[in-house]
């Protein structure tokens, strides 16, 4: 699990596998990549993330560009959103909120192939999926 990038796109899509009844031995070793590293932080400087932009909220994803919304979300399917490994992330990922608990729009694409909102904020999008990721995080 080299690259983290793409290490999320397995995320999520271990996610979606399981929300259609697939559990996959590889849920284990993709689930504990993430709590070795408290979700997006580095082993070796833990206080620094492991990929800027990957800790913010881009929207529309890729297969390049995710942000912490779609990591959380995954890791809340997949069960493990509850661990204490966890919390930085929540925390970072709170700190992006508005004083109406709407979350802010960091980053997209300069010509999304749809519109999704303006940079710098509330969106739609990341929000419903914090809500996803808080939803599954209660199951």
């Amino acid at each position: 699990m080299g690259c983290y990038r793409q290490t999320t796109t397995y995320l999520l899509l271990g996610a979606e596998l399981k929300k259609i009844g697939i559990i996959l031995p590889q849920f284990e070793p993709l689930i504990k990549f993430y709590r070795n590293h408290n979700v997006a932080f580095r082993s070796d400087t833990p206080g620094k993330v492991i990929i800027k932009d990957m800790a913010g909220t881009f929207y529309p994803i890729d297969h390049v560009h995710m942000g912490l919304h779609m990591i959380m979300y995954g890791l809340s399917v997949l069960g493990e959103a509850n661990h204490p490994n966890c919390e930085k992330a929540w925390e970072l990922l709170d700190s992006k909120k508005d004083t109406e608990s709407k979350y802010i729009l960091s980053e997209s694409f300069d010509e999304p192939y749809f519109n999704v909102g303006m940079v710098g904020q509330p969106n739609k999008w990341v929000t419903l999926y914090v809500l996803l990721s808080e939803k599954y995080r209660t199951k």
